[in-house]
């Protein structure tokens, strides 16, 4: 085969069903992907798709490729995992899959390290999907995990308190103490069994939930408009003067945060000078009081 880039364009339709599909994940035209496909089908003198109303779909040849294919691509992106950045300059760009700004700020730590490193350029990407570094879809992540996938090296950098907010005016209706039986609740989603919601299903039986929501910037603006309570970072809380934690569920669960890359690129200089520096400055801000952690941890763990 002449070009095995069109390998790439076989797989991403093989797995889309869609030449329309493939050309967005890919970032191209979607001529560009009709015209690789026609490509690998000529030099293999075969059809691999069969071209439906319903899009694209494999021909028993396509099928046959399929496990060939994989294997090339596999093998292609150990190779550049391996050797990709592996020069002793730091120069150039870094990936970084983050959470959402809301639970863990951290452009003032990317601020301090561009100064330092401007010729490194960093390319953020804030989410909670697991990012694939065997695909190099990040090349650094962090992450709030118990239990971080087994094939990313790294180490923990402390750990992120949840406490419970209201909006100031919002509270004031209640006068002093606890009244979880009163209150509108607004729930993260992103941990639908977590230990918020552990922690809520012991303090109230039936919560008024007024929001639903899968963003942490979501949850902090609906507290500040004054629809209710909810859980908030105690690390990002400290930016919203008008959020006010309520003080009998000043921490209500704890999660451990870790940086990590995958194996292969642990003795990238960029990777290394980034880890080491984003590491240290996470590690002195999130420190939290040892006795207190601990105490709450034994807490919610005999819950």
């Amino acid at each position: 085969m002449r070009n095995w880039e069109n390998i790439r364009f076989y797989l991403a339709v093989a797995n889309t069903g869609s030449a329309t599909r493939a050309a967005a994940e890919l970032r191209v035209s979607h001529t560009t992907v009709l015209r690789r496909i026609e490509q690998i089908e000529s030099e293999l003198d075969t059809k691999l798709f069969k071209r439906l109303q319903s899009g694209y779909e494999l021909t028993a040849a396509g099928e046959k490729l399929l496990d060939d294919a994989k294997g090339v691509e596999k093998e292609i992106q150990q190779m550049e995992i391996k050797f990709h950045g592996q020069g002793k300059s730091t120069a150039g760009k870094l990936r970084i899959s983050q959470p959402e700004s809301d639970v863990l700020h951290m452009y003032p730590i990317y601020a301090d390290f561009a100064r330092q490193h401007p010729e490194i350029t960093l390319e953020i990407h804030s989410t909670f999907d697991a990012a694939d570094l065997n695909r190099q879809e990040a090349d650094v992540v962090i992450r709030l995990s118990e239990n971080p996938p087994d094939l990313l090296v790294g180490r923990p950098v402390g750990k992120i308190g949840y406490g419970l907010y209201g909006n100031s005016q919002y509270l004031k209706q209640f006068g002093n103490g606890f009244h979880p039986d009163l209150y509108d609740w607004i729930i993260w989603q992103m941990q639908p069994d977590g230990i918020q919601m552990r922690w809520l299903k012991t303090q109230v039986e039936n919560p008024k939930i007024v929001l639903y929501t899968s963003s942490m910037s979501d949850v902090i603006g609906s507290i500040r408009a004054g629809m209710g309570v909810g859980f908030v970072s105690n690390h990002v809380a400290k930016q919203y003067p008008d959020l006010e934690v309520i003080p009998e569920a000043e921490v209500v669960g704890l999660f451990p945060i870790w940086i990590l890359t995958h194996g292969d690129l642990r003795k990238s200089e960029r990777v290394k000078v980034f880890m080491q520096f984003v590491g240290d400055r996470l590690k002195e801000e999130l420190k939290i009081n040892t006795k207190r952690s601990m105490t709450i941890e034994h807490d919610l763990l005999i819950q």
